[in-house]
């Protein structure tokens, strides 16, 4: 056709009908003319610099000018913030002095970042601290470490060190049986987590202040004193957060909270792992004090004088007679306990 030759190799439907009847002639199959163009060849990645992360040492790779790396979540925003975590112990062979080391290996979901940190002990010769910064590590194989990785049982090489994951918290539990974070039962380590970070300084204040609101002085605060003395230190409760909380300490369901056992967990975590609030948590020795951290001898001392005081009030509250909301009437031993100018009176 105009000195052009055409290869035709496929026609419509409309065509084929046209051919078929009027002109009595079907015409054949369509004939593949795809051509077969061989992939170039991939280029090798070279070894990371050992300058930044893996992906910082990629944007040399990609780019001619090296730009500033960009952090793209692909995870849901559900994940955001969640984390895994598992207590886990070195694997043999071990050095003496090594056997009783216990580590949190936290799992960041939104990332899919590792973090190693060793929980406190003593008589062990290495202080609680960060043992692993938190970033994305790769196992043996090049892979970067998912979910799935950490099992009870398994065995897991991050950094070249071997750990042995011999349990979990509630909330890690609860994800990997089910596949997905519940809502409903929030994570009350981060809760306190949380709390302790941003009052870490004013742990002593926290106490006062839930004393001065308590102004029944039955042992005790409500929901919405407990919210109102945390905004006063500066730190407000979500409603998720809140519900956590009271689901944890409010044992007799009045919507009411032990303010003392609630002050005692917020010290108790310069002390404890995040195990600790599991329902499920393997059972760890408790801390002795030997002598040589004065600030641990100084806690200790406050966890003792609290503990004596908690028992003080129990005994007490066991003898007197109940309230119709369902707690002690302190009313009638306080002329006992203070004098007509409201100083305590000598024993």
């Amino acid at each position: 056709m105009l000195g052009v030759n055409f290869f035709v190799y496929d026609a419509d439907g409309f065509t084929r009908k046209y051919f078929r009847e009027e002109l009595k002639c079907e015409l054949g199959p369509a004939i593949d003319v795809t051509v077969l163009v061989p992939h170039p060849p991939a280029a090798p990645v070279p070894p990371p610099t050992g300058y930044g992360t893996e992906t910082d040492s990629m944007t040399s790779v990609k780019c001619i000018v090296p730009k500033q790396r960009i952090e793209q979540y692909k995870r849901s925003t559900e994940l955001d913030g969640k984390c895994l975590r598992f207590l886990a112990r070195l694997v043999e062979p071990l050095v003496p002095g090594q056997k009783e080391r216990l580590f949190c290996i936290q799992y960041y979901l939104g990332d899919e970042e590792v973090m190693v940190t060793e929980l406190s002990q003593r008589n062990v010769g290495v202080a609680g601290r960060k043992f692993l910064q938190r970033g994305k590590y790769v196992d043996d194989n090049g892979m970067h470490f998912k979910a799935e990785y950490f099992v009870l049982g398994a065995e897991v090489r991050i950094n070249k060190h071997p750990f042995q994951i011999i349990d979990a918290d509630r909330f890690t539990k609860t994800y990997l049986e089910t596949g997905h974070v519940d809502k409903a039962s929030s994570d009350l380590y981060l809760v306190l987590e949380r709390l302790r970070d941003s009052m870490k300084e004013r742990l002593t204040c926290l106490r006062d202040v839930f004393r001065r609101i308590d102004q029944d002085k039955n042992g005790v605060i409500t929901a919405d004193e407990l919210k109102n003395s945390l905004l006063t230190v500066g730190y407000e409760l979500s409603g998720e957060e809140e519900i956590t909380l009271l689901n944890h300490f409010d044992t007799s369901q009045n919507q009411q909270v032990n303010y003392v056992e609630f002050c005692d967990a917020l010290l108790n975590l310069e002390l404890a792992s995040p195990f600790k609030y599991s329902r499920n948590r393997p059972p760890l020795p408790r801390p002795t004090n030997s002598g040589c951290d004065p600030a641990f001898a100084q806690r200790e001392k406050a966890l003792q004088e609290a503990d004596a005081t908690r028992r003080a009030v129990r005994e007490i509250a066991s003898v007197l007679p109940a309230t119709p909301t369902g707690t002690q009437d302190f009313e009638g031993v306080r002329p006992h306990v203070r004098g007509e100018n409201g100083q305590h009176r000598a024993s």
